[in-house]
This record gives structure tokens, sequence and C-alpha cells, in this order.
């Protein structure tokens, strides 16, 4: 599965990108619902021949349609194992995303998170008068913005 294509080469079967796995979490991204179907299979007997199994329990589908703000619904089977479960949305490695192609849900999530980081440090940093502007500016910078970018 070395396909790799160019935006300018037409690709003969659908590929993995490499930069979508991370330690135990993978993303595979098709542009049909039919190419989704083929690299889950083929992901999903790649496991097998290593001794892995994917955790259905826990392994998602979405389907993100264009254009934006139309949902659309994936239905991948895993074989005899039944069906992958559709969602409209999910969170991977932090970051939430739509079947709607639309980053509302990611942006109030980190604005939450940011939000509820800078609170907690209201005690232990910003109520305290002896803690030099820089030292604020430092925290702040590094457990605020670090959460909500």
């Amino acid at each position: 599965m070395q396909n790799v294509c160019t935006e300018r080469q037409k690709c003969s079967r659908p590929s993995i990108s490499s930069n979508l796995l991370f330690v135990d979490d993978c993303a595979l991204v098709a542009h049909t619902l039919a190419d989704a179907q083929i690299l889950f299979d083929l992901f999903n007997n790649a496991a097998r021949q290593f001794g892995l199994a994917i955790g259905l329990k826990k392994t998602e589908a979405m389907c993100q349609s264009y254009p934006p703000h139309q949902t659309a619904s994936a239905s991948i089977t895993a074989g005899s194992e039944g069906a992958l479960k559709s969602v409209v949305k999910f969170c991977y490695l932090g970051s939430f995303l739509s079947n709607t192609v639309s980053a509302d849900s990611d942006i109030a999530f980190r604005l939450a998170k940011a939000g509820s980081a800078f609170g907690k440090l209201q005690r232990r940093l910003w109520g305290l008068h002896d803690v030099s502007l820089k030292t604020n500016i430092a925290v702040y910078q590094a457990v605020v913005l670090t959460t909500l970018l």
C-alpha cells in the first residue's frame, strides 16, 4: 500500500496517508465510501497478518460531505463481524472532527479547555500579588495558549 499520489497523478487505488497513523490510532481518508470500504478491508487484513485485531466497539466511521453543513452517513462493514458505528463527530488526537466539515465543536471545546485552565490558575497565580508580570505571561503562554491552540 505504498501508493502515493500527487495532485497531477490519478490514483488507481486508495492510499493510506502515513501521517495519520499515531501509536494506536489511525484515520483512513478516502474520497468515496467505496474507497473507504476498500481501505478499511486492506487495513483490517494487514492487522490480522500481524496478529492484531481492530476493536470494532471502539472503531467509528464518519463521512464528511460536500457542500459543508450537509449531513451524510458512513456504512463501513467489517465482514461477518458487523458494521462500524457511524458517527457525526469524533475526537482524533485532541481535535474534534465533524461530518458537516465544521470546526465549531472543536473551537468550542478548545475555548472551554483554555477557559478552564485560566480559571484554575486564579487562586494559585493570578490572585497572587507577589508574582511578576513576566512570570504571569510565561505561565499564560505555556498553559492557556497551548491549550487553546
